[in-house]
């Protein structure tokens, strides 16, 4: 009787490690199996939240099945099959996260041919300062954004996206969270990104936004640092594709600057109508078009007499 005890128990114990076993699997390829191959992204490299998963063609295989799992969580998050080599992930991963994804590659009626394991890591969004997305600047932007934990420099690249194919106008490296950006650029459109990097070199966090770059008005009156009486009239050239003009007069001599004028027109000129005292002023008119972008800009000074 007890020896029939003991051989249940051993079978009881061998029947558990079985199971243990198929729970966890090794991610080990079996004699039979060979591995699939990995095109994008390479093993640990940082992605966006959308990342669209590639391999190689297996021989004879007539489907694929993808699967993602949380590497922080061991939860599965992503799990779909395909017949092409590529996968686009949706919805949008959560980021600063570590993923393990798998390929199997399976025949028509299922079974594994193939497969392979691979790890990427979702990049965190670095949160930018200055400009603003869309905002219109001067030719040398000072691009500014927050601090990442963990990061020692960030990489900051501007694309020119008026040119085609657009073009790398700018691509430098720094500790510090601005950068300017010189040389002076041209007119138009711009697209930037920042990535932060740790010391090994991976990206822990990325942002990419926009700005557009203003062109020059010409002043008409007063010329620059000419002597006005109290009440001048301001005017300027019209600018093509300005449906408006906001114009922002500043006591120079107070400290700080005091606003004296700060409003919007459709015409050409302005005229200060509150007589200002004896004094230095600066003004700044901007162009907008019909969504209120500005799209150029003049700055000038004069002096009030006494």
């Amino acid at each position: 009787m007890f020896r029939s005890i003991f051989l249940l128990l051993l079978f009881l114990l061998l029947v558990s490690c079985t199971a243990v076993g198929e729970a966890e699997p090794s991610g080990n390829m079996t004699d039979d199996m060979q591995n699939v191959a990995v095109i994008w992204p390479g093993a640990d490299e940082s992605v966006d939240a959308q990342p669209v998963l590639q391999w190689e063609a297996f021989p004879e295989a007539a489907q694929y099945q993808v699967i993602i799992v949380n590497g922080d969580t061991n939860e599965t998050v992503f799990t779909q099959k395909t017949t092409e080599m590529v996968m686009p992930v949706m919805p949008p991963l959560p980021g600063g996260v570590r993923y393990t994804w798998t390929v199997q590659a399976q025949d028509a009626n299922g079974e594994v041919m193939g497969e392979v394991h691979s790890f990427f890591r979702v990049k965190d969004g670095l949160t930018a300062v200055w400009p603003a997305n869309g905002e219109s600047v001067d030719s040398k932007p000072i691009l500014q954004w927050e601090a990442f934990p963990g990061v020692s420099q960030y990489n900051v690249i501007v694309v020119d996206d008026d040119a085609y194919p657009p073009a790398v106008v700018f691509d430098q490296l720094t500790a510090e969270t601005m950068m300017e950006v010189t040389p002076a650029l041209e007119l138009g459109s711009f697209s930037w990104t920042v990535r932060g990097i740790d010391e090994e070199g991976g990206i822990l966090a990325e942002l990419n936004s926009q700005f557009l770059v203003k062109a020059l008005m010409q002043i008409v009156e007063p010329a620059n640092l000419a002597t006005t009486s109290a009440t001048p009239a301001l005017s300027w050239q019209p600018f093509t594709g300005a449906v408006s003009y906001q114009v922002v007069l500043l006591d120079d001599d107070a400290y700080p600057p005091v606003v004296m004028a700060d409003e919007e027109t459709k015409e050409t000129t302005f005229a200060v109508t509150t007589a200002l005292e004896p004094g230095s002023y600066s003004w700044t008119v901007w162009a907008k078009d019909a969504n209120g972008t500005v799209i150029a800009e003049a700055n000038n000074q004069f002096m009030v007499e006494k």
